[in-house]
This record gives C-alpha cells, sequence and structure tokens, in this order.
C-alpha cells in the first residue's frame, strides 16, 4: 500500500514536470515570483539596515520593519503561489491561462492572501523567538518550523483553487497532509533530488569562475559565474514551479476532481497566443536581469565603498586598506581616533586576495581631514584602536595603502 502511494506520488511528479515544460505560462511566472520576491526582500533589508540610532526604541524600530519587510515578502511569494495554482489548475484542465489571466485571478484572493501572510509570520516570528529563547528550545523550533510548513502545504492552493477562507485552507491542508503524506513526500523527495543533481553542473561552474578571476583570469572567471548563475536561477524557477504545480495536482487528486490517469495525460491545450520567440526573450532577460543583480551583489576586489549607495563619506562610512598579509585586531566598535579624540567606531575589516580592508564611520563634516591623514592601528595598554593623524610610535601596522 505505501509502495502504491510512493509510487503515485512519483508519477504525479513525472505530470507536474510535463505540464510545466508544456504550459507556457508557468515558468514565466515562476521566474516573475522569484524576481519580485528577491526585490521585496532585498527592500526589506535596505530597510533594515537604514534604521540609523542606538537610543532607546531602536530595537523596536528594527522590529517592526523587519516584521513589515516579512510580512511584504510572505505575500508576494503567497499571492504568486495563488497565480501560480490558478494557471496549473487550469492547464490540467486543458484551458490554460496567460500571465495576466492568473495574475487577475489572483487578484481575487488578494485579501485572503494578506491574512494568510500575517498569520504565517506571525507563526514564523514565534518559532523564532523559540529557537532564541534558550535552554535547549532549538530543535523543538525546528521541529515545529518543519511541522507548520508540512501541514499547510496546500493552504494557499486551496485559497486559489477552492476559494477557502483562512482557517478553512489550513485546517483542510493540514488533513490532506494527513492522508497524502506519502504522496507529499516522495514527490519533494523527487523534486529535491533532481534539483540538487542539476545544481552541481550550475555550482561547479561558479567555483571554477571564482577561482578564474582570483588568478586573474578576469574574462573566463565573468564568463563561467554568468553561466553559472544563470543555471542556478534557471533551476531554482524550475523547481519552483515544479513543485507548485505538483501541489495542485495532488490537491485535485484528493478532491477527486482528476484521476491520476487524467492528470498524467491532460487534455490538448487551446493555443492561448503570443509569440514563442517573445516568451523565450523574456525569461532570458529575466534570467539576464537576476544573474546581473546576484553579479553586483557579489563581493569583488576592486569594489570601493563609494559604490555601496549611501554607505559613503557623505553619510559618514569609510574605508581604509593595508597590505595583504597584515594582522588587523580591529574588531567591530573598536575607536577611531584623531588628535587624542575619539570621532568614530570601526565597523568590520575584511581580508582579500590583494589587501584588508578596515571598515569606519566617523563625522562627516570631517571628510577632508579624513581623507587627507593617513591612517594607523595602534594600542593603549592592550586595546587596539585606529587612529587617523601622522605616524607614532606605537604602530602595530604600517601605513595604509
Amino acid at each position: 500500500m505505501a509502495r502504491d502511494r510512493q509510487e503515485r506520488g512519483w508519477r504525479l511528479t513525472k505530470a507536474s514536470w510535463r505540464l510545466v515544460r508544456r504550459d507556457p505560462t508557468l515558468v514565466p511566472l515562476g521566474l516573475l515570483a522569484a524576481g519580485c520576491t528577491a526585490i521585496t526582500m532585498a527592500a526589506m533589508i535596505g530597510f533594515v539596515t537604514g534604521v540609523d540610532g542606538h537610543g532607546a526604541g531602536h530595537g523596536s524600530r528594527v522590529l517592526l520593519v523587519s516584521l513589515l519587510g516579512a510580512f511584504s515578502t510572505t505575500f508576494v511569494l503567497a499571492f504568486f503561489c495563488a497565480a501560480l495554482a490558478h494557471a496549473a489548475s487550469a492547464s490540467f484542465d486543458g484551458e490554460p491561462l496567460t500571465i495576466r489571466e492568473a495574475i487577475g485571478e489572483a487578484r481575487l484572493d488578494l485579501g485572503t492572501v494578506a491574512t494568510w501572510s500575517l498569520i504565517a509570520v506571525g507563526i514564523t516570528f514565534l518559532v523564532e523567538l523559540l529557537n532564541f529563547s534558550g535552554g535547549g528550545t532549538k530543535p523543538l523550533a525546528t521541529l515545529l518550523a518543519l511541522l507548520w510548513a508540512f501541514f499547510v502545504t496546500y493552504a494557499i492552493a486551496l485559497i486559489a483553487i477552492a476559494g477557502a477562507g483562512t482557517g478553512e485552507a489550513i485546517a483542510e491542508s493540514a488533513a490532506i497532509a494527513r492522508r497524502r503524506w506519502v504522496e507529499q513526500l516522495s514527490g519533494a523527495i523527487a523534486i529535491s533530488l533532481f534539483t540538487l543533481l542539476a545544481a552541481i553542473v550550475g555550482v561547479i561552474l561558479c567555483a571554477v569562475g571564482a577561482s578564474a578571476v582570483d588568478s586573474g583570469n578576469d574574462a573566463l572567471g565573468a564568463l563561467l559565474l554568468f553561466n553559472g548563475i544563470v543555471e542556478l536561477a534557471f533551476l531554482i524557477v524550475l523547481s519552483f514551479a515544479t513543485s507548485q504545480t505538483f501541489i495542485v495536482a495532488l490537491l485535485r487528486l484528493d478532491g477527486e476532481e482528476l484521476s491520476l490517469s487524467e492528470i498524467e495525460s491532460p487534455p490538448p491545450a487551446t493555443p492561448i497566443g503570443g509569440s514563442p520567440v517573445l516568451r523565450v526573450s523574456g525569461i532570458i532577460a529575466g534570467l539576464l536581469v537576476t544573474a546581473a543583480l546576484v553579479g553586483a551583489m557579489l563581493p569583488h576586489n576592486d569594489r570601493r565603498d563609494n559604490d555601496l549607495g549611501r554607505y559613503t563619506p557623505e553619510h559618514g562610512y569609510y574605508y581604509t586598506t593595508f597590505a595583504p598579509g597584515s594582522e588587523v585586531p580591529l574588531p567591530a566598535g573598536a575607536p577611531v581616533l584623531m588628535e587624542g579624540r575619539q570621532i568614530g567606531e570601526v565597523l568590520g575589516s575584511r581580508i582579500e586576495t590583494s589587501r584588508v580592508t578596515v571598515w569606519f564611520r566617523a563625522d562627516p563634516e570631517l571628510e577632508e581631514t579624513i581623507e587627507d591623514n593617513p591612517k594607523q592601528i595602534s594600542s593603549i595598554g592592550g586595546y587596539y584602536y585606529l587612529r587617523v593623524g601622522p605616524p607614532g610610535g606605537n604602530e602595530l601596522v604600517g601605513p595604509a595603502v
């Protein structure tokens, strides 16, 4: 019996994979979901890091911005999951939707999706509190997170396809997960194995490309990195679209709306218009944008602080560099002194191939003085600090390079 259910899960996985390859909407929708979620997440991180201050209320502001960011990211992802559910369900019926139609259907579920996202963020927040509360609660928090993810697998699809309310969707999803856990688990394992094996190629390309860049062969390294990132990005999108399609397939099988044979052999799709060339071009363009964004975030030896948006001397952020191999015993928070008074603090340091970079924050009005004076690492009574000014007698590291 268990073997039959496991085989059923594999067959549903293969049927979902075939549908994703055939349907012209599912992969572009998955790409759109990944791109919008990544942009929202990046914006969230930017807002959190942009919350200045160290006094009373700073922690509360960071927490509030973090929760709002988490809700926004969860909502965007859930919205596109609902659009994918609509598109996959219609395609199983032989009536594929365009991207605009799938998103239009998902817009009807906005209120319920928003409520679901709020509950999901709340549960995640409680799990994280348990995770960091100490006293050996971390394993319990991990277990609760896994159970929550397992039992709400079908919630978004139920909201989209069945028009269920949030509470009803959660309860029904848990019931389906209990009934279909063998098929669900076997399908998840199949998709994960496929993703893992296919990802090896992309990881190898990225590793070889990074090694080539470090060796000075920038052109070859950039080409390999680009191809590796594109392959991994496309793999993530493909795996995501297949997973959402599998959820819809198992949901409709459980509800006896479609038989296994009907899922494996859906009706011939009615053409939905649109040039295949334009669709492929859109996918490639999306992957290029994704690769460019990822590449822009990768560390590079020639990167300067002025490339990092608001982290410039105008906003009080500076950096200095030392020769490669230098010991830089400056932890975050170490003082920055000039003429015997503290003007700032060290933010951190980074060992790179050709140098050691120290980042620090100081008064923006001192920009010209800080830029014009040499920097040294000095110590007093075993305490290390970064000194701005002429060389002294207690230097540990030579002048910045």
